[in-house]
């Protein structure tokens, strides 16, 4: 993997990511259901909210929140990356943390499919593409197969 190789592969962590971020801030990923009163009809009212909204987090549907500030994180190191040219395990500790992100960003499937959305649905998987970007930089430093340019 040369140079130019690894620079793109850091810019497309660097869009898949600010992405993700831009998705998360919109008020319609995150999901909560509130049930009805069986006077009033019964069933439940969905709403959606921005994946940093606490209120999400107050109602136990905690993995928004962490998806949110760890791709915030995760956004930063990228940008760090790029502009110092980090090298091997700090990609491999950006590998790791996107997928925590990832599986973070799956939580509310756990409570059932009512409350995962599509934009939900999409930052799985500009989580996914960060990860599987990360891991790409990471293995090609471990195998020495970037060369450096002086």
């Amino acid at each position: 993997m040369s140079e130019k190789s690894m620079n793109k592969h850091r810019l497309c962590g660097i869009i898949s990511l600010a992405a993700a971020v831009a998705l998360e801030l919109l008020p319609v990923g995150a999901v909560c259901c509130f049930a009805v009163a069986p006077e009033a009809g019964g069933g439940y009212i969905r709403e959606t909210y921005s994946y940093f909204d606490p209120l999400v987090f107050g109602y136990a549907n905690f993995g928004p929140l962490i998806t949110a500030i760890l791709s915030c994180v995760l956004l930063t190191l990228w940008i760090y990356g790029a502009v110092f040219e980090s090298e091997g395990k700090y990609f491999g500790v950006m590998t790791v943390l996107s997928v925590i992100a990832l599986a973070a960003s799956l939580f509310p499937v756990l409570l059932g499919i009512k409350f995962y959305s599509i934009v939900g649905c999409g930052i799985t998987l500009l989580m996914l593409v960060s990860g599987l970007t990360a891991g790409r930089c990471a293995r090609g430093y471990a195998r020495g197969c970037v060369r450096r340019t002086v």
